[in-house]
């Protein structure tokens, strides 16, 4: 049997005790199967925070969700950690509200997303922010998938990009939308390449054989009739 979600929720019996949470971080640092992890009200402090930052971004890339509400962590903790967030590779979800966190490790988490593509949701405080919500909307969009674009089969892009413009992003849903696939397709070489193999010089046979039957259509076979003489097939019309 393994353990998938693990939910600790104010199990203090004292406001001012803590949670030894030292045995959930050695076994955190192995385990391969939990892909959720609830500490609330559990006094959380820097140092603990520290010591996931560092599990989280050297050995376990399995843990999806991580909520962290109601402790007792700060700026030392959450700086950390935004500095550790560019080797994370599982986390998807993280919640720090009500914490006594500043602006100023708040802005280091959102300057951070930049370098990390697979956080999709981060709160807080509640608020919402313009440059964090762009970073979290083209992950969700795939920006991971950009770091080995060219071993992407050309026909899934299309499908990529369609997914993509669907997704549901809440508030300025539309701009998310045209952002995020522009975003993608300005950093996929292999579809400007498709554009480019599809110039008349390699024109497909189907469409050449249409160009010239409406260039034949159309009285023209390609070359400049001479100075004064009529197109034959005009002769024709007029005679009917």
């Amino acid at each position: 049997t393994k353990l998938w979600h693990l939910g600790l929720k104010n199990n203090l019996s004292h406001p001012e005790g803590k949670v030894n949470v030292e045995p959930i971080l050695q076994a955190l640092a192995q385990n391969k199967s939990l892909t959720y992890l609830k500490l609330t009200g559990a006094n959380f402090s820097d140092d603990d925070f520290v010591a996931l930052s560092t599990i989280l971004a050297e050995s376990n890339s399995t843990l999806r969700a991580l909520s962290l509400t109601d402790n007792a962590f700060g700026d030392e903790g959450l700086l950390v950690f935004a500095n550790r967030l560019p080797d994370m590779k599982g986390l998807r979800y993280l919640d720090v509200q009500r914490n006594p966190i500043t602006d100023l490790s708040k802005k280091a988490m959102v300057a951070a997303l930049k370098d990390n593509v697979e956080l999709e949701r981060l709160d807080l405080d509640g608020t919402w922010d313009a440059e964090k919500s762009r970073w979290l909307c083209l992950n969700r969009c795939g920006r991971r998938l950009l770091q080995n674009a060219d071993s992407v089969p050309t026909s899934l892009w299309p499908i990529i990009l369609a997914r993509a413009y669907r997704l549901q992003f809440g508030r300025n849903q539309l701009a998310a939308n045209y952002d995020c696939v522009y975003y993608m397709i300005r950093r996929i070489p292999s579809l400007f390449e498709l554009a480019v193999s599809g110039s008349d010089a390699e024109e497909k046979p189907r469409l050449k054989r249409k160009r010239q039957q409406y260039e034949i259509s159309s009285g023209s076979d390609g070359r400049e009739n001479n100075a004064g003489e009529e197109n034959p097939k005009n002769k024709q019309k007029i005679a009917r």
